[in-house]
């Protein structure tokens, strides 16, 4: 049987006979049988090749198309240690030939736009191009998997290194361990791309671009599994290093296993915008830096499986928009930032306002943020979390503004700012800042420290903070460093912090607590809450004389005292003749000082004086004696101080029922 072609003769006899004979048998060629496997060979090595490793690449391309021979084993084409010459040229074949080459140096690279193949695999193979794309696939079809393991993919002055723009791929795309430099433009363009399993670019992936398009674009891609990037190095020192806009994968997103990333501008480093996971998003231990701007930008992320940014997760950002950025996020599962270190020295650490977690969300286990600004160090403005919200041992600063921001925060379950916890801020907003959050559980801020650089005062925002079950702030006195908190460690008096503790200590059943709450509020309302001094005087009367209400027992411990005085000065003038008996006739004027120019006979009796006394004491009583008071010296005082005594009594008695039955009670 005549197995090869006029063109095979043509294009070499020895290597192009050879290599259609491995076609037909699906045997492996290989060029350098002595070499290694398993290990990347030099690329000057590979240009010092003599001539027998020449395969020219239109030889190829006939080979695929099937024009020197007869059916090709399924095994396809398998080729290793050559160098191929020319570019590699596919665009626009369609085959049923597998195309398998290993540790082969392609020194103008390879086209394969709008081609198909079954099976495409250039594992460590040196790809290299000046003025055009080393990889242009483009709307290539690969009906098994991709496989580009330890390859090298270089170019310089072309627009991308490689392309996989609208490609789609229906196995597996492999990219583990290669290395993909253009710098002058993106690395790697995939924005479109289709995967029908997963897409690899770990262990030890390493991309380096340049420009604003970024270094590895995934913008629109569809991943039918994981999108794995454990170990990756990513730079660019003018742009974005990932860009994955609108990508969706079916499975999780890997940014662990000491994933590096250095990028700049508005975007991001990594920038995950409106990115759709189907399972969780992990960036363990990974490290993402831009100095001109966020390093991970993931507003929008919807991720139907955890996030974590922790293990050792480090972010450095700069700008307005922050360092980490999560707004609007929806998460099926937890958000993790344990452990992990944020920083951003001209704004936000951390942006996650209107956050939707059904789990839990930790900022806990050394957690620390540094940012600047009246937006927060860590902002959490409307955030909606189905779990608890744990920042225990997190320290969080911001000289310039709050520490944290999270105002009309909600919570199913508790709240934790406590195992010293520590958070700094500035400015006139406060360190922690929760005004009108709503947390389902209790409130933790046990053994935390906030503080305020600007303004000792303004500590905390409590404004609107509901929560259940009383919180706890201290070990010991937990209502005394409640309260001292709500009155010195906040902007200005508000009435609600008070109400929701009182209504804490209430459902636990502690009256005495709530009285001393309620108290409280109505004090620093009288100190800062502007009211008029008509108000204010008021106030202060009966604070002192019914503990604004909630104790008027002290109204009736004053009026025991009004009576006790009553019966005393009753006892003490009567001595002086200021009380004679009623039916006496003489009722002038005794001497002054000398009560013996009343006979025994016109003294009133002790029981009648001590009943004139209590008379005094009880205006609201029926009279107790018949003794009456003389018109000397001594009985008016002791007329005058009746009045007085009287009127002090009634005026007790009248505060002891307003007390009694709420009427002065005005928190």
């Amino acid at each position: 049987m005549n197995l090869y072609c006029e063109r095979v003769t043509e294009l070499g006899a020895p290597i192009a006979e050879r290599l259609a004979e491995a076609l037909w048998t699906g045997t492996l060629l290989d060029l350098i049988p002595e070499a290694p496997k398993e290990l990347l060979l030099d690329e000057a090595e590979m240009r010092g090749w003599d001539a027998s490793h020449d395969v020219e690449g239109a030889l190829l391309r006939d080979l695929l198309r099937r024009r020197c021979g007869g059916d090709p084993d399924p095994r396809g084409l398998r080729l290793r240690g050559a160098r191929i010459c020319g570019r590699l040229d596919l665009d626009f074949v369609d085959t049923t030939v597998a195309l398998r080459l290993t540790d082969c140096l392609l020194e103008d690279g390879m086209s394969a736009e709008h081609a198909r193949l079954p099976v495409l695999s250039l594992i460590r193979c040196h790809l290299g191009q000046h003025d055009r794309p080393a990889l242009a696939a483009e709307r290539l079809r690969v009906d098994g998997p991709l496989d580009l393991h330890g390859s090298v993919i270089t170019s310089e002055g072309a627009e991308h290194a490689a392309t996989l723009i609208a490609a789609h791929v229906s196995g597996q795309l492999r990219l583990s361990g290669a290395t993909v430099c253009n710098p002058t433009g993106p690395a790697l363009d995939a924005d479109g791309l289709r995967t029908d399993g997963s897409m690899y670019m770990d262990e030890g992936f390493t991309a380096q671009g340049s420009g604003e398009d970024g270094t590895i674009r995934l913008a629109g891609a569809q991943i039918g599994g994981q999108l794995r990037l454990s170990g990756a190095t990513v730079h660019n020192p003018t742009g974005p290093a990932v860009t994955a806009d609108r990508m969706r994968s079916d499975g999780g997103v890997f940014l662990d296993g000491g994933f590096t990333v250095e990028g700049a501008g508005h975007l991001g480093a990594v920038c995950l915008l409106a990115v759709r996971v189907g399972a969780q998003l992990s960036a363990c231990g990974a490290t993402v830096r831009n100095r001109t701007g966020p390093a991970v930008n993931a507003d929008g992320l919807q991720a139907n499986g955890d996030v974590f940014f922790d293990e050792g997760f480090t972010a450095r950002g700069a700008g307005d928009d922050g360092a980490v950025r999560l707004l609007a996020a929806q998460i099926g599962g937890q958000l993790r930032l344990s452990g992990a270190t944020v920083r951003n020295r001209t704004g936000p650490a951390v942006v996650a306002d209107g956050l939707q977690a059904s789990g839990d969300v930790f900022f806990d286990e050394g957690f620390t943020a540094r940012g600047a600004g009246d937006d927060g160090a860590v902002s959490l403005h409307g955030a909606q979390i189905g779990g608890q919200l744990t920042l225990s041992g997190a320290t969080v600063r911001n000289h310039t503004g709050p520490a944290i921001i999270a105002n009309h925060l909600q919570t199913h379950e508790s709240m934790f700012l406590d195992d010293g916890f520590t958070a700094e801020g500035g400015g006139d907003d406060g360190a922690v800042c929760l005004a009108g959050a709503r947390i389902g559980g209790r409130f933790y801020a046990d053994g935390s420290v906030v503080t305020s650089r600007t303004t000792p005062a303004l500590r905390w925002e409590f404004d609107g903070l509901t929560y259940s079950g009383v919180p706890l702030l201290a070990d010991t006195k937990n209502r005394e460093a409640w309260l001292d908190l709500l009155r010195n460690g906040t902007p200005s008096y508000a009435a609600q912090p008070y109400q929701q503790l009182a209504a804490a200590y209430r459902a636990d059943g502690h009256d005495s607590d709530v009285r001393a709450v309620l108290m409280a509020q109505r004090r620093d309302q009288v100190d800062r809450g502007g009211l008029g001094w008509a108000d204010q005087w008021w106030a202060r009367i009966t604070g002192v004389l019914l503990g604004y209400g909630y104790q008027p027992w002290r109204a009736l411990f004053l009026l025991a005292g009004i009576l006790a005085t009553s019966v005393m000065l009753s006892w003490e003038l009567a001595a002086h003749g200021a009380l004679i008996r009623g039916n006496q006739s003489n009722v002038g004027p005794p001497a002054a000082t000398k009560p013996v120019n009343l006979t025994l006979e016109d003294r009133c009796p002790l029981i009648d004086t001590i009943g004139h006394g209590l008379d005094i004491g009880t205006p609201f009583l029926p009279r107790a004696t018949s003794c009456k008071t003389t018109t000397g010296a001594t009985g008016v005082a002791l007329t005058v101080s009746t009045w007085a005594l009287q009127l002090a009594a009634w005026a007790l008695a009248a505060l002891f029922v307003a007390g009694f039955t709420g009427i002065v009670r005005k928190t």
